[in-house]
């Protein structure tokens, strides 16, 4: 059904198809294709060698109707469906070890373990807002090998970027409707990113909220505008300008570190460039706790 519904909606030219109100993920089309391929080539690998041996055995009972007999027995083998037409019991022991073979196959679901193990499990995050912080971002998601799913009220900041996205969606983030069709709840984080009017992303995060989006994460405009993201629940506020401001300052400073984590505003994470007197002794021999009081 999966299958003939993308077929259907992407002959009508559609980008998203939606089913019940819910946009379907485009995993599930893969996962579908993959299990009606690998279902194919099960049968037909089977079907042509039960006619290999068969054939190449003494004359076989029902030599004429062979082909349509065996592909019932592979089907309904492998599909678990139960139905026989006799014909199994006229097999040789090889024909039989191959139907058994199916059954076995058919009944512990191999097609969908082949799918859990063949899909690789992403990270799908939704990008509400396509602007340059935004745009930036969901490119960048897409290029750690997340799935990226953007969507923007602005025709040509999606154009721009769907090329490079999972999914890119013309459409108005602040509407509840739409939001509640992209399914929202099973990513694994929105950001949001609309603008300098705070009254969208409000909008937008009060939306993704009610959704139950697990992880909200909001590009804030100003102080206040932080506050009352807070209040929404949000789990994080980020202010661009001001985060890459500190951490140009950190790195003029302290010209040594390569990389920090701040944890908190009193503590960081910092990978520092070891001076040429300590490199090649140990920790032992540089006495860091005594001298330095590191732990």
């Amino acid at each position: 059904m999966a299958m003939a519904l993308h077929a259907w909606k992407t002959f009508q030219g559609a980008t998203r198809v939606n089913f019940a109100r819910r946009t379907i993920p485009q995993e599930v089309f893969q996962a579908a294709t993959a299990t009606a391929l690998l279902f194919s080539v099960l049968a037909i690998g089977a079907l042509t060698m039960i006619l290999v041996v068969e054939q190449s055995s003494t004359p076989h009972p029902k030599s004429q109707g062979l082909f349509l007999d065996a592909a019932f027995e592979v089907v309904s083998a492998l599909g678990t469906v139960g139905l026989s037409t006799g014909f199994t019991d006229s097999l040789s022991s090889w024909g039989k070890m191959i139907i058994i073979v199916l059954m076995f196959l058919g009944r512990i679901g191999p097609i969908s373990v082949f799918v859990a193990l063949s899909l690789k499990e992403h990270q799908h995050f939704y990008v509400l807002g396509l602007g340059s912080f935004g745009g930036a971002l969901a490119k960048q998601l897409n290029k750690n090998g997340c799935r990226v799913t953007g969507v923007d009220s602005h025709r040509e900041h999606v154009e721009e970027i769907k090329d490079e996205l999972y999914e890119a969606i013309i459409a108005d983030a602040t509407d509840f409707d739409t939001l509640q069709q992209l399914n929202i709840k099973d990513a694994n984080a929105v950001f949001i990113s609309m603008g300098e009017d705070i009254s969208p992303s409000l909008l937008a995060t009060l939306h993704c909220k009610e959704l139950g989006a697990k992880r909200i994460i909001v590009k804030g405009v100003s102080n206040d505008h932080g506050k009352l993201l807070k209040r929404l629940g949000v789990d994080r506020v980020i202010f661009p300008e001001a985060e890459i401001a500190a951490t140009l300052a950190d790195r003029v400073t302290w010209p040594n570190i390569i990389d920090f984590l701040p944890i908190d505003p009193e503590y960081s994470f910092m990978e520092v460039a070891a001076p040429d007197e300590m490199v090649g002794k140990s920790l032992m021999q540089l006495n860091l706790r005594q001298q330095y009081g590191v732990w």
